[in-house]
């Protein structure tokens, strides 16, 4: 399988106070106060204006991740608001399964989030990688209780952002990274936005396999986007498939908006009943009656018999055993990223103009 279709994007008002977007880091790393006590070690990816690197802070052995940003690049491509926002929003979360922002730095050219160090891989490679890592499935995919653990996961930091009115998005397994237990942490905020109750965000953006029908047809969209993905990710976690992908990202979203219900749901041989009545319940094309929209809230995600085995106190304290637990033989030097050996940085553009970037 190829890497999946592109995101899409498009630009939006921020919905957060002044005082949620001046929110303190909860998690901090004192002993840093400027970007050049950090070693800057290889390249751990790259994006349209920005980069992350490994890097080191010797005087206390942190190994991190960087995300560098040019502000030239963030100004010119329209992103100022996004990336204030995504800083805003890390800066409120603090959860097991959330990656975590450690601080934030800027000079006259660039951004700096100092990120927590996740260095598992993504969740796409251990579905859809060249090394089996884990055993098959039934459907192809994992087997059921390992599907059941990492899902468990994402639906803990779903339940965790929505009681904060965030909603988050843009979930794939892209979006989904593995720790050195084994465990999976959500990053990429880019998308993620506070939505009050009784309103409803307009902005088309996500990944297509992944949209909801009422962001597909624009009737605006409010957190119960984030229970169909997750109802999406479940699927794909059994199959290695979507239920409505297609190599073309508007035929995709065509068969979005063409579904009215469960009845027209497919799913391969080995899918459990019980797998089958969570996916059904969070694909339903309405999502006022979607589960996880209902009176009982995300609680009745986590209540759900597919979930019947999880004790959820001892998942989020670290004290499930993982099915998989990444070879971490140094932290610095991660091996399960792409190789960006022979990467060059570019050339830093001078920046000029800081009134964009008081709030980063």
């Amino acid at each position: 399988m190829t890497s999946r279709l592109k995101n899409i994007f498009k630009k939006e008002k921020s919905s957060l106070t002044s005082s949620e977007q001046t929110a303190a880091v909860k998690t901090q790393v004192p002993e840093i106060k400027k970007i050049t006590e950090l070693k800057q070690l290889q390249t751990l990816g790259t994006g349209s204006f920005g980069r992350v690197k490994l890097v080191h802070h010797p005087p206390s052995d942190l190994a991190a991740a960087l995300k560098i940003m040019q502000k030239h690049e963030v100004v010119s491509r329209h992103q100022v608001m996004n990336v204030t926002q995504e800083v805003a929003i890390l800066k409120q979360l603090e959860h097991p399964f959330i990656l975590k922002l450690l601080g934030t730095f800027q000079d006259r050219d660039c951004l700096y989030m100092l990120l927590e160090l996740v260095p598992g891989g993504e969740m796409w490679t251990l579905l859809h990688g060249d090394l089996k890592l884990l055993p098959s499935g039934p459907s192809k995919g994992l087997r059921n209780d390992d599907a059941v653990f990492y899902s468990a996961m994402v639906a803990s930091a779903v339940k965790y952002m929505h009681e904060l009115k965030i909603a988050y998005r843009d979930m794939k397994p892209e979006n989904l990274v593995i720790d050195g237990r084994g465990y999976l942490k959500v990053v990429d905020f880019g998308f993620a936005k506070v939505i009050e109750p009784l309103t409803k965000a307009h902005t088309l953006c996500g990944t297509p396999d992944y949209l909801a029908p009422e962001l597909v047809l624009g009737r605006g969209h409010s957190h119960a986007v984030d229970h169909w993905a997750l109802g999406i990710l479940v699927y794909e976690l059994l199959s290695l498939q979507t239920p409505f992908e297609d190599d073309d990202s508007n035929r995709i979203m065509e068969n979005v908006a063409k579904y009215r219900g469960e009845k027209m749901l497919k799913f391969p041989r080995g899918f459990g009943p019980l797998a089958e009545d969570f996916i059904k319940k969070l694909l339903h094309p309405n999502p006022t009656l979607r589960l996880g929209s209902l009176k009982g809230g995300v609680s009745e995600i986590l209540r759900h018999g597919w979930f019947g085995k999880i004790d959820w106190e001892a998942l989020e304290s670290g004290r499930v055993v993982a099915p998989y637990k990444p070879d971490i033989k140094d932290k610095l030097k991660p091996v399960n990223f792409d190789d960006f050996e022979d990467d060059i940085d570019p050339p830093v553009i001078p920046y000029h103009g800081q009134e964009y970037f008081k709030r980063f």
